[in-house]
């Protein structure tokens, strides 16, 4: 009874009645346990037993002889021992197999005193005969049954034509005729209000109209209970209104139309109110909301108009309330959060707008409340976190805005949470589900939401169905999800998930077992490979397949026998071939989907079977003859017909007109002969207006009276039927067909429970056992393999489900190998996962086995077994990855049944591949990795094997084709993998396999152009020529390929330009041209490749603009155009691009502002528009939409970005580069709202403010992190930075910071760190990785620390221009640098013989120290790869050691300002890298930093003057020996050092004629000689130096005249002052014999009293002197100390300052 169900107190009126009702379930015995029942109704109810039929023997205890008050379902009286109750009902469950069946017997008038029972008599009070299935007419003799209180024939189909027999019911208080055929009964008014104790009346679904009854009728005053629901009322029965005492009225399910009487208002006792699925097209009226007793109102899909009154507050009592499916509109009023009692509110489906109340929280008994598809915005109140009792909240499908809120995750009894469908957007925490531990039910798909959890968060709750479809849920894949043991629905897509890239395998490899599916829809993919693994192994439960638009061939299987649940099969759009197999026909589908194949033959004729077919799509194939007549003849449910684009020849049969429901019809493009049938006019669904299915009323619309849970269930139905495949179908499906679409069960497979019912065969468990003891496991795979287990159960092992022999063994590693930079904890895992050790030739005792998979695991000492080859019965052998050495065994030829065959990513090797030719049955062969360089027949065995579907022959060192010229080729190939060979050209046997889909050529040798041939493979899908030196054009012949979807030419020397014919491609989705030389402009047709998804064009020549164009590809979803010389400005269209998720136009000359429309990219993740011109302000609104943003690389432009301070980023990204933007002067506070910031760069970016503490405290952890170039200030105690810190030109101040351990590159060159090196130095944690230190222009001060024993990845040190004290310390000659700079510092002593143990050394700048000693002759002998060697201003003393002359690669030598004495070494002409006039590399860097990027720079004394040498570093040569004491004459054989630059003697003490060589130096630029003692002429071959442009020989004794020559006569005079030369430049003239005419004139006369005035004044300077400075010093003992400390210092400086002055 439905008022049973009611939570609310019921009116003392109705506690008679239900005390009348004994429970259902008891037990006669302990109710007459003292009794023995009558002899004569023993017999009675025997007789009756036996005319009764007992399927589940329920009456099993009903026994001759037996005590009958004990059998079950009989009661007697406690006393009299009379049977008086019968009690035979059927149970609820299992029905169909408990009811009774058969007659009812006559004897059960034997029992007098039977008073309630299921069946008939006078002294009856109960009577329940409901859902008995009783026909006919009801007897009117049931009107005698005066005592009768209870009477139940509903659920029966009766009828009957008058009901004035129920009038003789006096004692009546329960009638319920719901189902039977009342009509006629027009009296049904009349009888039944005048009954004197009716309480409650059923009359539901009996076919009553409009109200019969007189305009006045005396009612009962006793019921309470109404049902008149599912009839042919078309307005309220005036005669209910007399009936004041109602409780309840249910007038659902009728044709009332019209407005809702007031009447209603006046029932003031009215508890329950439901007129749902009528037509009243009004408002509610304002007498309902004064009902303040109803509980329970329903006005579902009434039509209902308007809005909610704010009065609806009044209706004080009421819990239920459902107003879904209706018209309303207008907001939610406010006052229903006075509604105390609310447990459940449903105004779903209706027009509702504005926000839903915040008086929500008030509702604290609130079980369900579903808003879902309104118009409703705002956010989701915050005070939703109150309802404590809240079960199911569902407010999907509105236009919800704002972030989700944590509120949510105080609901504790929440079971149901929708929200889909919404504009929620930010981020989903772990909070947010803290409490949701009865959670069964996440519907929240299509926001903007990102949850990306901790990847050891593990839910509270578990989920049978989650639905986060377009959440941002990656780039992992949601590992939280393991904990879900209850999932059988999940929705992650478009989900930001990368975890899983597509590969070009058999289906059956990469797809999971499906067989305990039910729903698989695996379409649109790139599953390639046969259907046979997933279809023939083992029975299977599916009943809907969809593999449609992938790369699946081969024929289609002939196993459908045991599919015998499938009703839709979709495998269009893929490679099929061969035959429809006659067993498809015998499984009776609905849906059969062959279109877009290459499928052949006639159509078998045991499709005729297929009786239910609705839709046969078989068009765009091959298939030939006769169109069957049978088509019309067995096929009557056809509605759709497809043979479009095939070979049927022939007449259309006749029968054809026999489709009555057939609505479309496709004949099209095929031979088809013969008239039009003038029967077609028998198509009737063709002649008739298409008709909209009616609604199913008994199942869709209802309130639920009884329970809670069923409205819960009712929402569940309706999200799954938003995920059933109909969606899919171009076709609408009759209702019939939508039990199958319900069926979604998650795709799970478990090999245990595939196989719970077998048990193994002995003897092949024992063979699988010794198998495993000659493996090694080191995770422990296969610790279910024990003795005495059931090895059908065993990981792994599948055994056929009749027979029990093991029939597959599937042990390749679970695990797919991590990414490089993976934990090494993941890595460990990776490699334990492997599988090792030998293989056991107990293998061959599995007789039956079809299927064995070793991939991926590690068998690296053994070869292939040759048992292999013994396995007859295999179809499928894959050992990939196995690392499996040697020879391939030939006895694998021998497996003639074998279909897939893969032995890629192996060290084998074979010198032919004859043995092949035996694999008849083959589909599938991979051998890449192999080395097949010797089996040069190949081509003649492989491209002949008739059944080969796919070839790949990867990394086999093939060359050239070794074919014959014409080749009898298999027709079935259609996947050919040839890439990473030696092949110079294209194979000519290629063109002859016109079936080819794709082609990969990749990473080959060829040269020359791109051949014709491959236009004339029309069915080419995937060309891949990429890595090659083609040196060519694109051939116009390519952009024919109308087919072509994925083409890829990088780095294949391509020249020319883009063709317009580009747009031609319309199939094309992927298009690589990267890394070529391709010129010109983008085509504007490139808008017209509507499928496009990406568009790389990267590192090309190419110019012009960004066709406006591109923002037609609105499927484009990466677009890189970096790396060319484009210009112009970014198109507005790009806005257009909703699927975008990169933009990369990196590296051009693209000018303009930034375009605003980039804002308008939701999809958006990397943006890079890095090192262009752009130019002006960046506003917030430029990122408004850019949710999904993970990376914004967009440094070196001429952007200026200042947001307001309080701007939160709507995106979260990973890497951002602004260098070189303004976004100063305060630092960016945004920032500090970016959480997963691992990648930063704001250098140069205008910024003068004290590093915010808060940016030194971010959670984040950096990877990279570039500050430099600011005026950044204050102290950084601690650098939380994984790898690279750039704070280079700032001014912070304050210690040294601490560093993370692993970081590998710090610069922190020119600030004001100050203090000591030792507390980042000594620390042991500080070194292990740092491979670049740079702490130089500083004032670190103190001695260095001698710590430098953990450095040893430490490759290259700066610590110049600090105030350095103190020795080298010996410990920094251990850690091998390649540069060590330590200049200008005050650092003092010989250098530690320890520094030769650096044999890397390239770069070593010791320059303007006090060091001493001589210079080390293990310099030349140890560090020979010295580049760079500055030893300038030093103490340095001694001879240069010869040793340096071995210096090969020594482009710059400074020895400068030491006290060097001795010769010039005569050896220097064997410093090759100074010989030399080739240059290698513009740059000098080290070949030990990981950084390819960094190069050295140095700074270098040349011209005069000191300048830092960066990217052209490795361009100059120089040396410089220059203040120093060094004698004799300069070694000729300096001449020879052609590739010197720059060479400077000067201030030294050389005497002789300059050698005549050294004009052969023609690349010389600067060349200083001044202030020695040389003497001679100028040579004459200086006139050869045309690159001079600093020259110097003053202060020397040089005579006669200067050469002539364009550099030399360029300089002035001081460049030659001091010596006796003369001619241009001088004012001096020359003699004919080249002597100063003022020498010739004055002779030797004139020259001596000059030479004596000179002696005269030197002794009167020398007395003036020696008495006014060094007699003082004499006689003051500590002037004179100091005097000659500081002596020796100054005098060298000193004397070279006078030198650079042109003394």
């Amino acid at each position: 009874m439905a008022i049973a169900t009611m939570a609310t107190p019921l009116p003392i009126s109705f506690f008679p009645f239900l005390l009348l009702i004994p429970a259902i379930c008891f037990s006669i015995c302990h109710a007459n346990s003292n009794l023995l029942c009558i002899q004569s109704e023993r017999e009675a109810l025997l007789k009756f037993k036996n005319h009764l039929i007992d399927p589940s023997n329920r009456l099993s205890s009903w026994v001759e002889g037996g005590d009958c008050c004990k059998w079950i379902g009989v009661a007697c009286h406690n006393s009299t021992g009379h049977v008086h109750q019968l009690h035979v009902a059927a149970p609820l469950s299992p029905y169909e197999q408990a009811a009774l069946g058969g007659k009812i017997n006559p004897s059960l008038l034997e029992l007098k005193h039977l008073t309630y029972k299921s069946r008939n008599f006078s002294s009856l009070t109960y009577l329940n005969l409901s859902g008995a299935l009783f026909q006919g007419a009801i007897p009117h003799n049931l009107g005698n049954l005066s005592k009768l209180q209870y009477l139940d024939l509903g659920g029966n189909d009766l009828k009957s034509k008058i009901l004035q027999w129920v009038s003789g019911l006096s004692s009546l208080q329960y009638l319920d005729l719901s189902g039977a055929d009342l009509h006629k009964a027009t009296d049904w008014v009349q009888v039944t209000f005048k009954l004197p104790s009716l309480l409650e009346l059923h009359l539901s679904e009996c076919g009553l109209d409009n109200d019969p009854s007189p305009t006045s009728l005396n009612s009962t005053k006793s019921l309470v209970v109404l049902d008149l629901s599912w009839n042919r009322f078309s307005s309220v029965p005036k005669s209910i209104f007399s009936l004041h005492g109602l409780v309840s009225i249910d007038l659902s399910h009728n044709s009332l139309e019209g407005s809702i009487p007031d009447y209603f208002g006046n029932i003031s006792f009215l508890e329950v109110l439901d007129l749902s699925g009528n037509h009243l097209n009004s408002s509610i009226p304002n007498s309902l909301y004064s009902l303040n007793r109803l509980q329970f109102l329903c006005l579902n899909d009434t039509q209902l108009q308007g809005t909610i009154s704010s009065a609806i507050g009044n209706l004080s009592s009421v819990t239920h309330l459902y107003l879904s499916e209706n018209q309303l509109n207008g907001q939610i009023p406010l006052s229903i959060g006075e509604l105390s009692s609310l447990k459940l509110f449903d105004v779903s489906k209706n027009q509702l707008n504005g926000q839903i109340p915040l008086s929500i929280g008030q509702l604290s008994s609130l079980e369900l409340f579903d808003v879902s598809e309104n118009q409703l915005n705002g956010q989701i109140p915050l005070s939703i976190g109150e309802l404590s009792s809240l079960k199911l909240f569902d407010v999907s499908e509105n236009q919800l805005n704002g972030t989700f809120p944590l509120s949510i995750g105080e609901l504790s009894s929440l079971e149901y949470l929708g929200f889909g469908y919404n504009l929620l957007e930010g981020v989903v925490l772990e909070t947010h589900f803290s409490n949701l531990m009865r959670l069964t039910t996440l519907a929240a798909s299509h926001n903007r939401l990102r949850f990306e959890p901790s990847s050891s968060w593990i839910p509270p709750f578990q989920c049978e169905r989650i639905d986060l479809g377009h959440w941002h849920l990656g780039p992992k894949f949601a590992q939280w999800l393991k904990f879900q043991k209850k999932l059988s629905y999940l929705d992650i897509s478009y989900a930001g998930i990368l975890d899983f890239k597509p590969i070009h395998r058999p289906i059956a490899k990469n797809i999971p077992n499906f067989t305990i599916s039910k729903f698989i829809n695996l379409s649109n993919n790139s599953f390639s490979g046969s259907l046979f693994e997933l279809l023939c192994n083992s029975s299977i439960m599916m009943e809907v397949l969809y593999i449609d638009k992938n790369l699946i061939s081969g024929d289609i299987p002939g196993c459908w026998s045991h599919c015998q649940d499938l009703k839709i099969l979709n495998l269009g759009s893929n490679k099929l071939t061969g035959k429809i197999p006659p067993s498809l026909g015998h499984i009776n589908l609905s849906v059969l989907n062959l279109r877009n194949n290459s499928m052949f033959g006639e159509l078998p004729s045991t499709l005729q079977n297929s009786t239910g077919l609705i839709m046969l799509g078989l068009s765009e194939n091959y298939f030939n003859g006769n169109i069957p007549a049978w088509f019309g003849e067995k096929l009557s449910t056809l509605v759709v017909l497809s043979l479009r684009s095939n070979n049927f020849g022939g007449h259309i049969p006749h029968k054809i007109c026999d489709l009555q429901i057939l609505q479309n019809m496709d004949l099209a493009h095929y031979n088809i002969s013969g008239v039009i049938p003038k029967c077609f006019n028998n198509l009737s669904a063709m002649a008739t207006s298409p008709q909209q299915a009616k609604p199913i009323k008994k199942f869709m619309g209802q309130c639920h009276k009884s329970s809670e849970t069923n409205s819960i269930g009712r929402s569940t139905d309706k999200l799954k039927l938003r995920a059933m495949a109909i969606a899919t179908m171009t076709t609408p499906l009759p209702i019939s067909l939508f039990p199958f679409l319900l069926l979604i069960p998650a795709l799970c497979f478990s090999i245990c429970h595939a196989n719970s019912n077998l048990l193994c065969i002995q003897s092949e468990r024992e063979a699988l056992l010794k198998f495993k003891n000659h493996l090694i496991d080191p995770s422990n795979r296969l610790s279910s393999w024990v003795e005495g287990g059931d090895c059908c159960k065993w990981i792994g092992v599948i055994c056929h489900n009749s027979t029990g022999y093991v029939n597959q063994l599937h042990l390749a590693a679970p695990l797919s190998q991590p990414d490089f930079d993976a934990p090494l904890a993941e890595w460990e895992a990776y490699v334990r996962s492997k599988l090792r050790g030998k293989i056991n030739p107990s293998l061959l005792e599995l007789k039956h086995l079809s299927s064995l998979d070793l991939s991926n695991n590690d068998f690296s000492s053994i070869h292939i077994p040759k048992i292999f080859g013994l396995l007859e019965s295999l179809t499928y052998l894959n050992l990939s990855d196995a690392l499996f050495q040697g020879a391939i065994p030939h006895n694998l030829g021998n497996l003639s049944k074998l279909q897939y065959l893969d032995l890629g990513g192996n060290d084998l090797k074979s010198k032919s591949l004859q043995w092949v030719s035996g694999l008849s049955s083959l589909q599938y062969l991979d051998l890449s990795g192999a080395d097949l360089h010797k089996a040069t027949d190949w081509v003649q065995v492989t491209f002949k094997l008739p059944s080969l579907l796919e070839l790949h022959l990867s990394e086999c060192g093939l060359d050239n084709d070794p074919s014959p010229t014409s080749l009898n080729s298999t027709k079935s190939l259609v996947v050919l993998d040839l890439s990473w060979n030696r092949f110079s050209s294209v194979p000519k046997s290629i063109f002859s396999l016109h079936g080819l889909v794709s082609i990969d050529l990749s990473h080959n040798s060829l040269e020359g152009s791109i051949p014709d041939y491959f236009g004339n493979i029309s069915f080419l899908e995937v060309l891949d020529l990429s890595g090659n030196h083609l040196n060519s054009s694109i051939p116009n012949s390519l952009y024919s390929l109308n087919r072509l979807q994925f083409l890829c030419l990088n780095d294949t020397q391509l020249q020319g330009t883009i063709s317009s014919a580009i747009g031609n491609l319309s199939s094309v989705t992927h298009l690589y041209l990267s890394e070529n030389q391709l010129n010109g402009q983008i085509p504007l047709s490139i808008g017209e490749l509507s499928s496009l998804k990406l568009f790389d064009v990267s590192k090309n020549q190419l110019n012009g603009q960004i066709p406006l164009s591109i923002g037609q590809l609105s499927s484009l979803e990466l677009f890189d155009v970096s790396e060319n010389q484009l210009n112009g400005q970014i198109p507005l269209s790009i806005g257009e691009l909703s699927s975008l998720k990169l933009f990369d136009v990196s590296e051009n000359q693209l000018n303009g502002t930034f375009p605003l429309s980039f804002g308008r990219l939701e999809s958006l993740e990397t943006l890079d528009c890095g090192y262009n011109l752009l130019e002006g302000v960046v506003s917030e609104t430029h990122f408004s939409d850019l949710t999904r943003l993970t990376t914004l690389a967009a440094s070196h432009n001429r952007l200026r970005f200042e947001p307001n301070s309080s701007w939160i980023p709507p995106f979260q990204c990973e890497r951002i580069e602004l260098g070189h933007w303004h976004l100063g002067p305060k630092f960016p506070q945004w920032l500090k709202f970016q959480k997963k910031l691992s990648y930063l760069d704001i250098s140069y970016a205008g910024i003068s403010d004290v590093m915010p503490t808060w940016f030194l405290n971010l959670p984040t952890q950096f990877e990279y992190l570039n500050l430099s170039s600011n005026q950044l200030t204050g102290e950084i105690s601690y650098l939380n930075v994984t790898d690279i810190v750039d704070l280079r030109s700032n001014r912070f101040i304050g210690p040294l910071p601490r560093v993370f351990s692993t970081l590998t590159i710090l610069y922190m060159s020119n600030n004001s760190f100050s203090g000591s090196l030792s507390q980042l130095i000594c620390d042991p944690s500080s070194g292990k990785l740092m491979g670049v230190l740079y702490i130089d222009k500083n004032l670190i001060s103190g001695d260095i620390p001698d710590c430098w024993n953990h450095w040893q990845r430490l490759d290259i040190l700066n610590l110049g221009s600090n105030n350095l004290t103190g020795k080298i310390p010996p410990s920094l000659g251990h850690i091998n640098l390649s540069m060590l700079i330590l200049r200008n510092n005050t650092m003092f002593g010989e250098l530690p013989s320890t520094l030769q143990n650096s044999t890397n050394l390239i770069m070593l700048d010791l320059s303007e120290n006090h060091f001493s000693g001589s210079v080390p002759a293990w310099i030349g002998d140890k560090l020979s790869n010295l580049v760079i060697l500055s030893l300038r201003s030093n103490n340095f003393d001694g001879h240069i050691p010869q040793k340096i002359c071995d210096l090969q690669s020594l482009q710059n030598l400074d020895l400068a300002h030491n006290n060097i004495s001795g010769v010039i070494p005569k050896c220097f002409n064997n410093l090759s890298a100074m010989a030399t006039t080739n240059k290698i590399f513009n740059f000098v860097f080290s070949k030990y930093v990981v950084d390819d990027s960094f190069f050295f720079k140095a700074l270098l004394a040349l011209k005069g003057r000191e300048d830092e040498y960066g990217s052209t570093l490795g361009l100059v040569t120089s040396m410089d020996l220059s203040a120093n004491s060094l004698t004799g004459e300069i070694p000729k054989e300096i001449g020879s050092l052609v590739g010197l630059l720059s060479l400077n003697f000067s201030g030294n003490l050389l005497t002789g004629n300059i050698p005549e060589s050294i004009g052969n130096m023609e690349l010389m630029e600067s060349l200083d000689l001044s202030m020695n003692r040389l003497n001679g002429k100028i040579p004459p071959s200086f006139s050869n130096l045309n690159f001079l442009n600093h020259f110097n020989v003053s202060y020397n004794n040089l005579t006669g005249q200067i050469p002539t020559s364009t550099q030399l006569q360029s300089f002035d005079n001081l460049s030659y002052v001091g010596n006796h030369l003369c001619g241009p430049p001088l004012t001096k003239s020359c003699t004919s014999k080249g002597i100063p005419t003022d020498i010739a004139n004055n002779g030797s006369s004139s020259e001596g009293s000059k030479v004596n005035s000179l002696y005269v004044s030197i002794a009167l300077g020398f007395v003036m002197g020696f008495w006014g400075l060094v007699a003082p010093l004499f006689f003051i003992r500590s002037w004179r100390i100091a005097y000659y400390r500081k002596l020796d210092h100054v005098y060298g400086k000193m004397y070279v300052f006078w030198a650079t002055m042109g003394m």
